[in-house]
């Protein structure tokens, strides 16, 4: 598969096209099927939350029943697990996410098949990623709003709720502003595993 043109942005990397590594990195990942590309995508999501051995025996044996060398193997790792840390960061739709795949040169089934991956990881990735901004940085204020999708180019988003979040951090004297967007089944999640660490914490 040949990129699209270069006029083409990336919600994903603030409107810049990646280096030529991680644009063949991605160019050798459209060529995986849907099953492939969805365990691949779900064990470098996990990565982002938790490293551990059997993580490390998981992606080993997928390297190895797929026949990729260990070298190219940890090039698309990289690659994608970056993609999804900066998509996490930036709070993007499972929709987003899929319209960067396709510029990206995925068919529009298999970028599908991945934000779908991405959507089941997202609230804990979100909980994980602002834990470890907290623990950085004091939490000032926070601001929350409910909102209903009106129209989307994906017709199953069309009339879900979804929460918008502001948060107020403080770090050093600098304050800063994270806005992040997530769904209502998402924010259950997301709420769920807050209780949890919550109580994790009182149990110490």
């Amino acid at each position: 598969m040949h990129f699209r043109t270069l006029e083409m942005s990336l919600k994903v990397l603030s409107g810049n096209l990646p280096d030529n590594q991680l644009k063949t990195d991605f160019s050798n990942l459209s060529m995986l099927n849907v099953e492939q590309m969805t365990e691949l995508s779900s064990l470098c999501l996990q990565s982002l939350s938790a490293s551990n051995e059997e993580l490390t025996d998981n992606m080993r044996t997928f390297s190895q029943s797929n026949r990729i060398n260990s070298k190219t193997f940890d090039s698309l790792v990289n690659s994608l697990t970056y993609f999804f840390a900066e998509a996490v960061k930036k709070s993007l739709k499972p929709t987003e996410l899929q319209d960067d795949l396709i510029t990206l040169s995925f068919d529009e089934q298999l970028a599908h098949a991945v934000s779908q991956t991405y959507r089941e990881h997202f609230a804990t990735l979100s909980y994980a990623a602002l834990d470890a901004t907290l623990k950085v940085s004091n939490l000032v204020d926070m601001e929350w709003r409910f909102g209903v999708t009106a129209g989307t180019s994906d017709l199953a988003e069309t009339g879900t709720c979804f929460l918008q979040l502001k948060l107020v951090l403080e770090k050093a004297g600098v304050r800063d502003n994270v806005l992040m967007e997530i769904t209502l089944e998402q924010f259950y999640s997301f709420l769920s595993a807050l209780q949890k660490a919550a109580a994790e914490v009182e149990n110490l």
